[in-house]
């Protein structure tokens, strides 16, 4: 929870969480790659997302993590499938790990092919 302390640190300029280890930043702050990223984030802009490496990267991350819950720390099914068959978490890891390589594949084309525009 944030506290009147938290406020008036953030409030400073370019402050730094000695105890945490990180500093809070402004959009300005950011480097341009990664404030097109954020922007199109807080916009939900889903064409930006599905055509950026970087966003499939960490959305493929995300979908590790999800997986990983799923396989160690889940305590109920999922979804059944749209037939009615029962899912497991394990099949629910698995699919999601199969996703995420997919996602990193698709980053990893679009990589190559802007570095090929660039030679």
């Amino acid at each position: 929870m944030i506290n009147d302390n938290d406020i008036e640190r953030m409030m400073q300029p370019d402050p730094v969480d000695e105890q945490r280890g990180w500093k809070f930043i402004t959009m300005d702050d950011m480097p341009e790659n990664v404030r097109a990223c954020r922007l199109a984030s807080l916009k939900h802009d889903r064409e930006h997302q599905s055509n950026c490496p970087s966003c499939l990267d960490n959305y493929a991350e995300n979908t590790l993590m999800d997986a990983a819950w799923w396989r160690e720390e889940a305590d109920h099914d999922p979804a059944p499938y749209p037939d009615g068959t029962r899912r497991t978490p394990e099949q629910c890891a698995a699919e999601l790990e199969a996703e995420a390589g997919e996602l990193r594949a698709k980053a990893a084309k679009i990589r190559a092919a802007r570095l090929t525009e660039r030679t």
